[in-house]
């Protein structure tokens, strides 16, 4: 076969991830998926804190990576050609305890002045959607919690989107039924602005 290699002994009306045997079976992980230099950038919007929302530790935060995009692909340093791609902050989140498919993400970023992390969100934040990111890696660890196979995000934002500083990354989950929100914050911050890490720890 020589027009289409790739399909030599390949089933093309069977989807590869659907399979009974387990050796045939195939993880989708993050090298599978679309590079972040390719996703489409998103604009942050002021936060408002409108209806029931309060902040809960159920919501469970792991915000893996946030810093430049070029970074993350090493393809670049911190300079600004490599700001061109932009901003990348991906993770996984899920609520403790519930049905996690009856829940809509998004992500919080706060601006940091003098907050202590314990306190609750302030006026200068904003939020972002997020595309998910199915996970099984992470489903398989947590067997004990509901739909969770969707549970990672990602984001990627202009590197002029926000303004300069420190920001603590949050999660914002939104229950589809009964509107309640509930949101935590992860122990990662995110630095808009050149010159300077963009991982640290909180």
């Amino acid at each position: 076969m020589e027009i289409h290699e790739d399909l030599d002994g390949v089933d093309p009306f069977l989807h590869r991830y659907i399979s009974d045997n387990e050796n045939m079976k195939v993880q989708v992980t993050l090298n599978e998926i679309a590079p972040p230099n390719e996703l489409p950038f998103t604009s942050p919007k002021c936060f408002q804190a409108r209806g029931k929302i309060r902040r809960d530790a159920v919501v469970r935060a792991g915000v893996e990576y946030t810093g430049l995009v070029s970074r993350y692909l090493r393809i670049g340093r911190d300079s600004r050609k490599s700001l061109k791609d932009g901003y990348l902050i991906q993770g996984y989140t899920f609520v403790i305890g519930d049905d996690n498919a009856l829940y809509e993400k998004k992500l919080i970023l706060e601006r940091l002045r003098a907050q202590k992390a314990e306190d609750p969100i302030g006026k200068e934040a904003y939020e972002l959607p997020v595309e998910e990111v199915y996970r099984p890696e992470i489903a398989e660890q947590i067997p004990d919690q509901k739909n969770v196979n969707f549970c990672g995000f990602r984001v990627r934002m202009r590197a002029d989107a926000l303004p300069e500083g420190d920001y603590r990354v949050g999660i914002l989950m939104r229950n589809r039924v009964h509107r309640q929100k509930l949101y935590d914050f992860g122990v990662m911050l995110f630095h808009a602005g050149p010159g300077k890490a963009a991982q640290t720890e909180a």
